[in-house]
């Protein structure tokens, strides 16, 4: 059975009732086992009590700063947890997540730069009701956690080939016969034998707004910023998610070792028009490759800019329908049906300006590019070659899924996470180039 996932509360004493507050909203999580909670009122009579915060704050997966001006001014909590927690975050050992209780100036302290909750880092005394702050905090805690479980369970990355330079051999021209044309800006690729069919949308070349204006867009994050123009060449791209029974057929194909949840020829949620979710980035990788072998063209995953165009157009719009928020007729968000949903089920109301299909929501779509925190304006590259795929860092997400917010379901946001994670809500869809 997986272990918990341990988490060390560092806050001040003047705000225990607000730390109790939040343990409330965390109990689902740990009667359903996924985490393991410790402060400093879990220390026992007799016990040495700097010895056992020590030995906690070092062990534990995620350590929260419950940040207040009593935080702040403690010079316990700000220098020696605050301190020894953000040393553990900056060698990967645990996450560290602010958590704003009550106003005060802490965007400048070392934790700053972290995202923090909840929402838009609105301190939780704010909120007209507070179980609506501890609710977005609990909400959000519970996918870092569920990705950590994950993560624990993936097995380790296969090793990379180096005697190529590319990936995949060069694409054949587009009259292979497993790439069908069937519109003016429309084609499939067609594998028979194993009665597979995966449907593409192209995007014709040219300029489109990558980014966010908060001008224009008051739930802008700075790593969306500067707003610019991005000139990108035509492309082809996935019109749907890769589906549950797409990514079985390869899987059953080729006897790749996908995650344990999808053993047994069960499928981890959902039927077979689900978009498959619990997928590695490493995962998505050995998809594409197996799709080039068997469609006759070099299938690869988007860059992040070409997601986005994809998802909204050259107007910079917000979501791909337009600029009004999302609603549970346009596309599955904000945990509001509880699971992925078939692809197709938001169409034509959910659509991008160029027909692909659940864009926003549903499930988060892996991209070949890998995170930066200052990343615009977007550099154009080759990103498909060994080298690229070789180096060591997190991998860009996109398009939100069914458990995340009207905020992070815009067409502009970006999210990542390591290329061995395997997220109940993370998926994938396919790029293909034209010549």
């Amino acid at each position: 059975m997986t272990k918990p996932i341990t988490i060390f509360f560092a806050y001040a004493r003047a705000d225990q009732a607000l730390r109790d507050e939040l343990d409330k909203h965390l109990a689902f999580l740990r009667r359903s086992k996924l985490i393991k909670g410790w402060y400093d009122g879990d220390i026992s009579a007799g016990e040495d009590w700097q010895q056992a915060i020590h030995q906690n704050l070092h062990t534990a997966d995620i350590i929260l700063l419950l940040v207040s001006p009593d935080f702040i001014a403690s010079d316990y909590c700000y220098d020696v947890e605050m301190k020894k927690a953000m040393a553990r975050h900056e060698a990967g050992e645990a996450v560290v997540i602010p958590v704003i209780l009550r106003p005060c100036i802490w965007e400048d302290a070392p934790f700053g730069k972290l995202q923090a909750l909840p929402q838009d880092a609105k301190p939780i005394i704010f909120w007209s009701h507070r179980d609506q702050g501890f609710h977005d905090v609990a909400r959000s805690l519970r996918l870092v956690v569920r990705q950590l479980q994950d993560s624990r369970n993936a097995p380790p990355p296969p090793p990379v080939p180096t005697e190529q330079s590319v990936v995949d051999p060069p694409a054949p021209a587009l009259s292979s016969p497993n790439l069908v044309q069937t519109g003016d800006n429309q084609a499939k690729i067609v594998i028979p034998h194993l009665n597979f069919e995966l449907d593409l949308i192209r995007i014709p070349a040219g300029e489109f707004l990558m980014g966010s204006d908060p001008k224009k867009d008051s739930q802008a994050y700075g790593g969306e910023q500067p707003q610019h123009r991005l000139h990108l060449p035509d492309y082809f791209i996935g019109q749907y998610p890769v589906t549950n029974a797409q990514f079985a057929a390869f899987v059953t194909a080729t006897g790749y070792k996908a995650a344990s949840k999808w053993a047994d020829s069960k499928y981890p949620m959902g039927g077979d028009n689900h978009p498959a979710n619990y997928v590695s980035w490493d995962d998505t990788v050995a998809f594409c490759r197996w799709l080039s072998q068997e469609g006759g063209r070099t299938v690869r995953l988007p860059t992040e800019a070409e997601w986005e165009k994809a998802a909204r157009g050259t107007d910079g719009r917000l979501y791909p329908w337009g600029n009004a928020l999302p609603t549970e007729a346009m596309c599955n968000f904000d945990g509001k049906v509880g699971q992925t949903t078939p692809v197709g089920k938001y169409y034509p109301q959910g659509d991008s300006p160029y027909g692909c299909v659940d864009m926003s929501g549903n499930v988060w779509e892996w991209c070949s590019t890998l995170w930066q925190e200052k990343a615009y304006p977007f550099q154009v590259q080759e990103e498909w070659t060994e080298a690229y795929l070789k180096r060591e860092g997190s991998r860009v997400l996109r398009g939100g899924s069914w458990d995340d917010s009207e905020r992070l379901v815009r067409c502009a946001y970006r999210s990542r996470v390591t290329m061995y994670d395997r997220g109940y809500d993370v998926g994938v869809r396919v790029a293909v180039s034209p010549v």
